[in-house]
């Protein structure tokens, strides 16, 4: 994703030490000014972090209850695709069908034409946001990890369901024999063997491959697509009906494959 912080880069020059020079530095990161601790919590990933770093000195903690909202909508411009505002927005908002009923639709169609973090001053909205695009991110690392994803999910899929007798994968309890058993945790542990080298934690394999901000994005709003289907599907269940204009976009099958192996 692109940063948004190029336009701030000026500011991240030091102020000059006000006591004499001595030889040693004085300056550490709690003799900046607000406006660039601002920034640096901007670039954190998740809301964890934030916390962490704000319960490190009263002065952060200080800068943090000043300016959560704007330090929020950083955090989320900096992980989000713009492009996929609207559907991050959508899945947030489809459970509130559950408390507020289906008049809700309305209010949600119109959000997803004109998305924008502008008028949303609540910091448990924006963390909430935050929360749900750290999820998705944390599932777009992984998928993202081979340089063909769609295809390279969809033949595990294949593969993991091979490995069954019958060549179908059962829903529910099954009892699993211990030579179908051994197959299986061979597919799953190379599987997590892939998880683990998306994040750098695998030195054996190679390193993830590169896509470009495209394609991440479009990673990210399949992952987004699927997350919202899931809710739908909640929401249908409980006896609410789903407009058919919720339904225009679905994940791919690589997406599919992916979640499904999951």
């Amino acid at each position: 994703m692109n940063s948004p912080h190029k336009d701030f880069a000026p500011l991240l020059t030091p102020p000059p030490s006000p006591s004499p020079w001595t030889g040693k530095p004085r300056l550490s990161i709690a003799s900046l000014p607000p406006e660039i601790i601002q920034i640096i919590m901007g670039f954190l990933p998740t809301k964890f972090d934030l916390r962490n770093l704000a319960a490190t000195l009263p002065y952060f903690a200080a800068v943090l209850k000043a300016s959560k909202v704007p330090i929020l909508k950083t955090m989320i411009t900096s992980s989000l695709h713009p492009s996929n505002i609207d559907i991050c927005l959508l899945t947030m908002g489809v459970m509130q069908v559950t408390r507020q009923g289906d008049d809700i639709w309305k209010c949600l169609y119109a959000l997803a034409q004109s998305p924008t973090l502008d008028t949303i001053r609540d910091p448990e909205t924006l963390c909430n946001m935050l929360d749900l695009t750290a999820y998705i991110n944390y599932l777009v690392v992984i998928y993202a990890y081979p340089k063909f994803p769609d295809t390279f999910w969809r033949r595990a899929l294949r593969k993991y369901s091979d490995r069954w007798p019958d060549g179908c994968v059962p829903d529910g309890n099954v009892s699993i024999d211990p030579e179908t058993r051994t197959r299986l945790h061979e597919v799953a542990l190379r599987l997590w063997n892939v998880r683990d080298a998306a994040f750098g934690n695998q030195p054996g394999l190679p390193p993830p491959a590169e896509h470009s901000d495209e394609v991440m994005a479009l990673f990210q709003r399949e992952m987004f697509c699927a997350e919202l289907k899931l809710r739908c599907d909640q929401v249908a269940e409980l006896g609410h009906n789903i407009p058919e204009w919720m339904f225009e976009e679905a994940p791919g099958d690589g997406v599919q494959s992916f979640l499904e192996l999951l």
